[in-house]
Formats: structure tokens, C-alpha cells, sequence
């Protein structure tokens, strides 16, 4: 059978009617199924091993599963060349596995980050209501001891006035007494002072009536006087 370019035609495989049963793989995909490199399998096909085709300019494998026994001419280790392919398909699995691990770390760590960042700040929010929150406490409570504070110098207050009206009404009581005595001592006065007046109107009298017994005594001892010295005048004459 004839290939369709230079290095491209295959040999004729035991059943020639076995590539009309099989679909058409891109090279890659097939490639990449099998765990050889894209070299290897044109390699191969130039062998005869796997059948390439080309169509509008891209390259085509027949769907037959890789025999590495069927290359001719060359000693091929089937468990060796197995191995690889499936050690070569678990490192894709395991970089496609890291690769997802990784995005998934990194995300996870974007993540716990950002989470992080947030229950920050709503950290420091908190904190910044609860000073407030403190501090408007700190001024009712400060209010709350002015107030008890006022109410209580209300009290003394309240206390101190009573005390001061009570000795308000006792001086009150006490002025009224005063002022009763003060009006009966007045009444008192004014019955000494009428008395006085009768006392000084007699006194006035006795003393005029004494000026009149003394005018009368002397005008006696003038009397005496005068018949005394008669006595005596008559005396001598005799």
C-alpha cells in the first residue's frame, strides 16, 4: 500500500481490512495515549508498526493499539517500553495532579488571606466600637456619679434648709415672746412713768411746803434774832 508523502507509507498489515474497522486518531492525541512523543510514532509508522494518514495537512494514526513487537528489524522490550508509557502517563497524571494541588494552595491561600485581611478589620472595627462604646459608658457612668453626687448635696441641702427653718420658726416664736414681753414691759414702763409723775407732782409739793417751813424758821430765828437783841438792848438799859 502506498503512503501519502515521503517517509509516510506504511506496510501492509496482516489484515488488510482491519483499517477500515478502526477511526482516524490526530497524531498528538495518539501520541499522548500511549506515552511516546510525536517522533516516535512517525518513526513507527515509518516502520510499518502504526499506519499514518494525512488529510487537508494535519496527521492522522489508525486506532490500533501499539504492538512493540511488530517493529521488524529491531529488539523492542515490551515490559520496559509498557513501564515507560506508564510511568510517563502517571507523571502527566501527577503534574496535572501538582499543577491542581498548587492552584488549589494557591487559591486556598489567596483565600485564607483575604478571610484573614477581613476578619482583621472587622477586628479592628470592633475594637474601635468597643472603645466607643467604652468610653460613652465611662461618661454615663460619670454622669450617673455627678448626678448621685448633686442628689445627694440636694439632700444635705434639703436637710441644712429644714434645719435652718426650724430655727427660723423657734426665732420666730422666740422674737413673738420677746415682743410680748417687750409690750408688757412698755405697759409696765408706762404705768412706772405715770407713777414717777405722781411721785415727782408730790416730791414738788413736799418741796415747796419744806421752803415754806423753812421760809417760816428762818423768819422765827429773825424774830428770835430780833427779840434777842431787844432782850439784850433792854438789858443794858436797865
Amino acid at each position: 500500500m502506498t503512503g501519502s508523502g515521503p517517509g509516510e507509507t506504511a506496510m501492509q498489515p496482516a489484515k488488510p481490512d482491519s483499517q477500515f474497522k478502526r477511526q482516524l486518531v490526530p497524531l498528538d492525541e495518539y501520541a499522548a495515549r500511549e506515552g511516546l512523543s510525536g517522533e516516535t510514532v512517525e518513526k513507527q509508522g515509518r516502520l510499518g508498526v502504526v499506519q499514518i494518514r494525512k488529510f487537508k495537512g494535519e496527521k492522522f494514526v489508525v486506532d490500533v493499539p501499539f504492538s512493540p513487537s511488530a517493529l521488524g528489524g529491531e529488539e523492542v522490550d515490551g515490559p520496559k517500553a509498557a513501564a515507560k508509557a506508564a510511568k510517563a502517563r502517571v507523571q502527566r497524571r501527577w503534574s496535572a495532579g501538582a499543577v491542581i494541588v498548587v492552584f488549589l494552595l494557591m487559591a486556598g491561600l489567596c483565600a485564607a488571606v483575604w478571610l484573614y485581611v477581613d476578619a482583621r478589620m472587622k477586628l479592628d472595627n470592633l475594637d474601635m466600637e468597643y472603645m466607643t462604646l467604652r468610653t460613652k459608658y465611662d461618661d454615663v457612668v460619670h454622669a450617673t456619679e455627678n448626678a448621685e453626687t448633686v442628689r445627694s448635696e440636694l439632700t444635705a441641702s434639703r436637710a441644712e434648709l429644714g434645719r435652718i427653718q426650724n430655727q427660723v420658726n423657734f426665732s420666730r416664736a422666740q422674737v413673738e415672746k420677746i415682743q410680748g414681753s417687750l409690750s408688757r414691759s412698755r405697759r409696765d414702763l408706762e404705768t412706772i412713768q405715770g407713777e414717777l409723775t405722781g411721785i415727782q407732782g408730790q416730791i414738788s409739793l413736799s418741796r415747796a411746803e419744806i421752803e415754806s417751813v423753812r421760809n417760816g424758821l428762818n423768819s422765827s430765828e429773825t424774830e428770835l434774832d430780833t427779840l434777842y437783841q431787844r432782850n439784850i438792848e433792854f438789858a443794858g438799859d436797865r
